[in-house]
This record gives C-alpha cells, sequence and structure tokens, in this order.
C-alpha cells in the first residue's frame, strides 16, 4: 500500500522515473524474495498508474518481468535455479557459496539490464493496451445485478423510467421486472409499474449499485454473507467489497453462479456481475461463468482475504478496504532478515537458516499451512529427487 501511494509521486508523469523507481524497488525485492509475487504485488500499482496517467501497461509490463528476474541474480537466494546449481556443486565437493557470493556479478547485470530498457528497450515495446484491459474503464463498467423492492421505498407505485435511482441520464438501467418470481412480459417495461416484492433486474456500474444499496426500501437480491452463530466480531459483522476476475483455468468457468456455490466454498456472495460487450437475457444467478469475467462480491474481510489466495481468479480489486492481512508483516520482515543475517555471517547454511525461517512463519500464523504448501516449488523437487 505504501508503495502504491508513493509510486505515482516519486514518478510523476515521466516514463523514464517511473522505469528507474520500478527499477529500485522491485530489484532489491526479488533479491531475497520469489519473482512471482513481487511480480504479482506490484501489476497493480503499475495498471493503476497507467490508468492515471494514461500510459500503456504494455510499456511497463515486460520491464517489470525482467528487472524481477535480473534482481533474482543478486543473491544465492533471489531463484531457485542458483539454489539448485549450489546444492550440486556442494554434492561434488566443491565449497559452499555464501549468499552475497554471487551479488558483484549480479549487481552488474541488473544495472546493465535497467539501462538497456532505459535506452534501447522501450523504443522497441509496444505501444499497447496490456491484456489487463479486459477489465475496462472501471468507472464505466456495467455489471448486472438485481434489487429488490421493499416496504417503505419512496417510488413505489411508479413506472420502472419513472425511478431516479434505476436511471442513467435519460436511459433505464433495467432490462427486467420479475414479479412473484415470473418476468412481466405481457407489458412493455417502461409500463412496468413497481410494487412491494417485486425483483428488478438491471444493468449499473458498481457506484451506482452503491447508491442503490444505500437507498431505504431497495435491498440487494442475493443471500445475505453467512458466518458462525458464535461469531460476532466487529471484522465479521462488517461487509467489504471487491471485484474478482475469473481466471482461463478456474473452477467456476462453465458453471452458473447458481452452480459455483460461491457462498458456501468462499464465505463471500456474488451481487454482481460484468462481461465485457455482454447482453443478458436471464437473470445473473443463471449466467454460465466465462474466463475474463468480474464479479462483485462481498463478504468480511477475512473471507475476502483467504479469496485472495485462491487460484479461481486472477485478482481482486478492492473498494476500500485493505484486504491483506498486515498484523503479521513486521514478525515476517523479521524472519526473512534473521534467515538473511543467519546465512550471510555463515552462523547456519542456506538450507538451514531457510528451513528454520519457513516452519517459523507458520508458528507465528504469518502463513496458515495450505499456503505454505502451495508455495512450495515440487517441480524443483522431483527434479533433484525424482
Amino acid at each position: 500500500d505504501w508503495v502504491a501511494h508513493r509510486f505515482g509521486k516519486w514518478s510523476g508523469n515521466s516514463y523514464l522515473r517511473a522505469l528507474t523507481v520500478m527499477a529500485i524497488v522491485v530489484m532489491p525485492l526479488s533479491a531475497f524474495l520469489n519473482n512471482t509475487p513481487v511480480v504479482v504485488v506490484f501489476l497493480p500499482v503499475l495498471v493503476a498508474y497507467c490508468r492515471e496517467t494514461g500510459r500503456k501497461p504494455g510499456k511497463f509490463l515486460l520491464p517489470l518481468s525482467f528487472l524481477s528476474i535480473l534482481g533474482g541474480t543478486i543473491t544465492l537466494i533471489g531463484t531457485s535455479t542458483t539454489l539448485l546449481v549450489a546444492g550440486v556443486a556442494a554434492d561434488h565437493g566443491q565449497p559452499a557459496f555464501g549468499i552475497f557470493e554471487i551479488s558483484k556479478l549480479g549487481v552488474i547485470y541488473a544495472v546493465v539490464g535497467y539501462l538497456y530498457f532505459l535506452l534501447v528497450g522501450r523504443h522497441l515495446l509496444p505501444d499497447r493496451e496490456a491484456p489487463t484491459s479486459l477489465r475496462g474503464n472501471e468507472d464505466n463498467r456495467m455489471f448486472f445485478s438485481a434489487v429488490e423492492i421493499r416496504e417503505g421505498f419512496e417510488s413505489t407505485g411508479k413506472r420502472v423510467v419513472e425511478v431516479p435511482q434505476f436511471l442513467h441520464g435519460k436511459s433505464s438501467l433495467v432490462y427486467e421486472v420479475l414479479r412473484f418470481g415470473r418476468a412481466i412480459t405481457d407489458v412493455p417495461l417502461d409500463a412496468i409499474t413497481i410494487h412491494t416484492g417485486d425483483v428488478i433486474w438491471l444493468r449499473a456500474t458498481s457506484k451506482q449499485l452503491a447508491e442503490i444499496r444505500a437507498t431505504k426500501g431497495l435491498k440487494m437480491h442475493h443471500e445475505t454473507v453467512a458466518r458462525p452463530a458464535d461469531d460476532d466480531s466487529e471484522q465479521s459483522r462488517e461487509i467489504h467489497t471487491v471485484e474478482a476476475i475469473i481466471g482461463r483455468h478456474s473452477r467456476l468457468v462453465g458453471r452458473t453462479v447458481r452452480e459455483s456455490n460461491i457462498r458456501r466454498r468462499y464465505g463471500v456472495v456474488v451481487a454482481a456481475i460484468h462481461r465485457r460487450g455482454a447482453e443478458m437475457t436471464t437473470g445473473y444467478q443463471d449466467i454460465q461463468l466465462a474466463f475474463g469475467d468480474t464479479l462483485l462480491l462481498e463478504g468480511p474481510a477475512h473471507s475476502l482475504a483467504q479469496l485472495q489466495r485462491e487460484e479461481d481468479f486472477l485478482s481482486l480489486s478492492e473498494h476500500g478496504v485493505s484486504i491483506p492481512r498486515k498484523s503479521r508483516v513486521l514478525v515476517a520482515s523479521g524472519i526473512l532478515l534473521a534467515v538473511v543475517l543467519s546465512a550471510a555471517f555463515n552462523l547456519l547454511p542456506i538450507a538451514s537458516a531457510a528451513l528454520i525461517g519457513a516452519v517459523a512463519v507458520i508458528l507465528t500464523r504469518c502463513l496458515d499451512a495450505r499456503d505454505a504448501y502451495k508455495a512450495v516449488e515440487w517441480n524443483i523437487l522431483f527434479l533433484i529427487y525424482g
């Protein structure tokens, strides 16, 4: 969050400054952390910066990837490849590598790579939108959702086209009205009068949906987020909203919202769906989900934090709430520092220090066992021991 806040201020509207700031932040991080999470964390920062400055993400994404790779060459623990080579060398009787033994060459490679992108590479990069642009303009994206008319709604008895909450300029957001569970088809849509209990299917932006949700007498027509009966904590009571993009290999692809059991599986509910260029002819709960669909999800912060670690979604975009767990940041940072220092001063072998550090982050609850299991690079282990 701090990096995201500062990146735009430090970079201004200059591509060269932005590239320099990115190199200063990404390469040192990649020297001690796996490249993939570094890129994943920095990616939304870059996309947000490009959206604010009008620059194309395609000018930044490839440099981000390569700068992360080059940063990984600075230390022995920067990539699994160098660790693998160090292990093979030790098995053949060679002296053990120190954690900073390759740093001189690594820094040279990193600086040369940065200068290449600064002087040459930026002229070769395509000036086009990145794949993340499939999310479209966030302010104008239309979500398919449903609203139930409750007692006390001030516009009850008016026609659909006369309800200000259901209008965008002079255009109606409504595309279907259900009464007693059935769509009203014998009356033109603009002539339908709103009654208590009606369910209104509509297309609206996330901002418009938030305004509708705040209107007395209107209730978003989806199940209430479930929580254990004895869980009355403030964290559980407070509901947050995020946007989640469905990944290509997600288990949700090909299933409808109703079939996916998202509420039971993740502890959140689907409030709305966005599909670029789509026109819906049915309720959003019966839409067959596809790669690239954006779901507007609601749930308590702890459920959304768990959701962030699932592989079914490409990314989560926050709506006024910080999802990541921050209470263990100092503990995790201290463990990482202890691992690096113990290896740097030869207090422990790198493998032993890393193993102790891995156990420590689990015991201190910085990481749960499932996340630890997913973080293991099993392909490397099979390559070594298979």
